[in-house]
């Protein structure tokens, strides 16, 4: 839902900084990107998801393009190398130092924290462009003068969710979000709630839990629902609920409150906010869960009363996601998928992506004179 249309207005954004700030290049430049990309696991680590053998393709995929059709012509390269970060913020901030001092044009990223790389980058002048990370803080203009994002914050995304809430009327909510080790939500919940009081919208209860739910009655489900506590002790507070976590969470949350016969009035709703983009072609998933083939018998029922905030995919995108799956494979990362030879893919997050495509964009900023122009 929110997705596309802050992707496209980045681009449009960076056009216009192109034309205003295009100026002679000298000839024969070889430009360096820093791509900071977490795609491995700290011994000891066994929950760190690593995006990083997801979507490091698109990297590859963006400079050859940009090589071939705009720098190779005007007689400059580009190339990048990678700086590892295991998902943690300490380790980024130090590669971030270690990128420059290697003299790095740009900085590619970081995934899943940028306030203090951020700054840092601020403080070399040099710009940093993530497509991961969706803190709030970095949307300080003021501050972090050299970053851009082109997935949305999450300062976009709440306000998604709220324009959803006051579109219906919906003015009294309870927010229920998920905080475990490498599935953090938190910050994305407190924007929501921040954004909804802002629009005079009563949050009447807020509450956590502490892992993700993998919905389905069965041995291989290693979790117990956690919504069937937190809707007996909430549902008399509020009506509409609004979950921030995965697809198959929200799937718990409607569960619960099937179980109550909360929804069999119309009274009771829920709002799923999701950070992933929609994938139509796997749409059974979103009732099903991640452990079944078919949604359970309620399931369907149950979601009449659900509506969802994601993002929304591009129609080109099957053709950009086979192309980055077959670039993952090459140099310089080498990441093998043995679902290749069943015809599996890697699922390849559109949301992250977009980022990389506007590469082209960003090297016609390095090709200008461009070190000593900050980015408002």
């Amino acid at each position: 839902m929110f997705g596309t249309y802050i992707l496209m207005m980045t681009t449009w954004h960076w056009c216009w900084c192109i034309i205003i700030v295009a100026l002679n290049t000298s000839h024969g430049e070889k430009f360096t990107l820093g791509y900071l990309t977490g795609s491995q696991r700290r011994p000891g680590d066994l929950n760190y998801q690593k995006p990083g053998r997801v979507i490091s393709g698109a990297i590859s995929m963006a400079v050859d393009e940009v090589n071939e059709k705009l720098l190779g012509p005007m007689g400059h390269s580009l190339d990048f190398i990678v700086a590892e970060t295991y998902g943690q913020e300490e380790v980024s901030i130090r590669q971030v130092a270690a990128l420059w001092a290697a003299n790095v044009s740009a900085f590619i990223g970081p995934q899943e924290t940028c306030v203090h790389e951020g700054r840092m980058a601020a403080a070399f002048n040099l710009p940093m462009v993530s497509y991961y990370c969706r803190d709030v803080a970095s949307s300080k203009k003021h501050v972090y003068a050299t970053f851009a994002r082109t997935r949305p914050s999450d300062i976009d995304i709440s306000r998604s969710v709220v324009a959803v809430l006051t579109h219906f009327n919906f003015m009294h909510i309870a927010v229920v979000y998920l905080n475990a080790p490498n599935h953090d939500f938190s910050r994305l919940a407190f924007a929501i709630i921040t954004a909804a009081k802002d629009k005079k919208i009563s949050v009447r209860t807020v509450q956590v839990y502490r892992q993700p739910y993998y919905y389905g009655d069965i041995a291989e489900n290693i979790t117990r629902n956690p919504f069937h506590d937190i809707v007996r002790e909430t549902y008399k507070d509020t009506r509409i609920y609004v979950s921030v976590g995965y697809y198959h969470d929200h799937i718990g949350l409607m569960q619960a409150m099937d179980a109550m016969k909360l929804l069999d009035t119309g009274e009771y709703a829920a709002i799923g906010v999701d950070v992933e983009k929609y994938e139509p072609e796997e749409a059974i998933k979103y009732l099903s869960g991640p452990l079944r083939k078919e949604p359970g018998p309620n399931v369907p029922k149950a979601f009449r009363s659900y509506l969802a905030v994601a993002p929304s995919p591009a129609p080109s995108y099957p053709a950009f996601a086979r192309e980055v799956n077959r670039r993952l494979q090459m140099p310089p990362f080498n990441y093998t998928n043995p679902l290749l030879a069943l015809g599996g893919e890697k699922v390849v997050s559109i949301s992250y992506i977009f980022g990389f495509i506007k590469l082209g964009i960003i090297t016609k900023v390095f090709a200008s004179d461009m070190m000593n122009i900050r980015f408002k």
